[in-house]
C-alpha cells in the first residue's frame, strides 16, 4: 500500500488515551465527505453510552445535528488537500498519508504501521505506531480512571 487515509486517535492528556492509536485506513480515493461521515460514526460507536445514543437519535428525528460533527479542515498549503477531525478529548483525525506500510512481526503477530503526511502547519511528518495487541482494532480506553494508571492488558 502506498497511499491511504490514516485514521488516528489523539488526546490532550493520558487520562483520555486509547489502546490503539491508529484505528483504520481508508482508500485514498475516498471523498472527504465520506471520510467525515465514517469518523462521526466511529467516534459515536467508541464514545456514546446508550443514553447518549437515545438522545442523538431523538435529536436527529427533531432535525438537530449530531453534537460531535466532523470538521473538514484545510492545510496552509492548498495542494495538500484537507484533513478531518471529530470529537473533543480524545478526538479522531483522518488525513491522506503517503508511504503507508503495515508490517507484522512473524513471531507474535503484532502490527506496526508507518506513514508520512503533511501536518496542518504545512510541514512533512513521518510517523510510526506499533500496536500493543494482535487481532482486531480496539476502541477501548487505555487509561484506568479509577486507578489513575494504564490498564494492564493480557492479550
Amino acid at each position: 500500500m502506498s497511499r491511504a487515509w490514516v485514521i488516528t486517535w489523539d488526546w490532550a492528556n493520558e487520562a483520555a488515551s486509547k489502546r490503539d492509536k491508529v484505528i483504520g485506513l481508508l482508500p485514498p480515493d475516498t471523498p472527504v465527505e465520506e471520510v467525515a461521515r465514517h469518523l462521526e460514526r466511529t467516534y459515536a460507536l467508541a464514545s456514546y453510552n446508550l443514553g447518549e445514543w437515545a438522545s442523538f437519535i431523538a435529536n436527529v428525528a427533531d432535525g438537530m445535528p449530531n453534537p460531535y460533527r466532523a470538521e473538514v479542515r484545510h492545510y496552509r498549503d492548498p495542494e495538500s488537500g484537507a484533513y478531518v477531525t471529530v470529537g473533543h478529548n480524545p478526538h479522531l483525525e483522518a488525513y491522506l498519508a503517503d508511504d503507508v506500510q503495515v508490517s507484522t512481526e512473524t513471531d507474535d503477530g503484532v502490527e506496526t504501521v508507518t506513514w508520512s503526511y503533511t501536518a496542518p502547519n504545512g510541514t512533512r511528518q513521518q510517523e510510526a505506531y506499533t500496536r500493543t495487541k494482535k487481532g482486531a482494532i480496539s476502541l477501548e480506553d487505555a487509561w484506568d480512571r479509577t486507578k489513575s494508571e494504564y490498564k494492564r492488558f493480557t492479550d
